[in-house]
């Protein structure tokens, strides 16, 4: 039996309650929506940066090959002003051997203007651009200059890096050879696993001592190895009072 006192059961949710569930909702909603304006905006500002990222590394790009463009066209000036002047003093000497040397000379130029200009050469045809140019040289001295080469690198295929080595053998002429004693350039290249070693070792001639700093050759390779190999390479110098060294050190890259 029903008790006549008692107040039937209230089915309606407060006000309150129905009023705090809304605000929750909108509030949800609101803070969904932040989070997706911010990650769009993160998504929109990370590809702005990748795209800043890209375009600069593209311009670096373009600077170091026309940097790297610049330093070898200011290899072939010097290289040839040697070879001619080792050529017209060889005219008045022996002109068949002249004319011998002025084909090889062309042979020379054509590398330079060829091979040398794709960036690129195997390691056979940089050491025999190397041992031509040496031969030229040989036209200017006697006997009392010992030139010795040896070039032991079985993979001599893979491609390098061309005109690396000729600012370093031009040094080993300029400052190690002399017409008043005897003197000697030691030349040696060697792989070792993934790394070409190029050794060159030559003696002082008295002229040398009295010139100081270091030639715009070896500045010019130094800055071609940075840009090329960007630290990885060693290019190491020993002077002492009578003998100069240096040792180059270069990744290969077996395609």
């Amino acid at each position: 039996m029903m008790d006549p006192f008692r107040k039937p059961p209230n089915d309606r949710k407060p006000l309150f309650e129905g009023y705090k569930s809304f605000n929750y909702i909108i509030f949800e909603n609101m803070i969904i929506s932040f989070l997706v304006i911010g990650f769009n905006n993160a998504i929109k500002i990370g590809i702005q940066r990748h795209l800043e990222e890209l375009q600069h590394e593209e311009k670096e790009k373009i600077y170091l090959k026309t940097e790297l463009s610049f330093l070898r066209q200011q290899i072939s000036p010097h290289f040839f002003m040697n070879t001619l002047n080792n050529i017209h003093a060889l005219i008045e000497i022996d002109q068949i051997q002249a004319q011998k040397s002025i084909i090889k000379l062309s042979k020379l130029m054509r590398y330079l203007l060829n091979e040398s200009q794709q960036g690129t050469a195997t390691i056979r045809e940089e050491f025999e651009f190397m041992t031509s140019y040496i031969d030229l040289m040989r036209i200017r001295y006697s006997d009392k200059v010992k030139i010795n080469i040896d070039l032991d690198v079985k993979e001599d295929y893979i491609k390098i890096p061309s005109l690396l080595f000729i600012s370093l053998v031009e040094n080993a002429f300029k400052y190690g050879v002399s017409y008043s004693q005897e003197s000697y350039i030691f030349i040696d290249a060697k792989q070792d696993q993934h790394w070409l070693i190029f050794e060159i070792k030559n003696s002082v001639s008295p002229l040398s001592k009295k010139e100081k700093g270091i030639g715009v050759g070896l500045v010019n390779l130094q800055k071609q190895l940075d840009i090329l190999f960007d630290g990885i390479q060693s290019l190491n110098i020993t002077e002492s009072e009578n003998e100069y060294y240096v040792r180059l050190t270069i990744p290969l890259e077996n395609d």
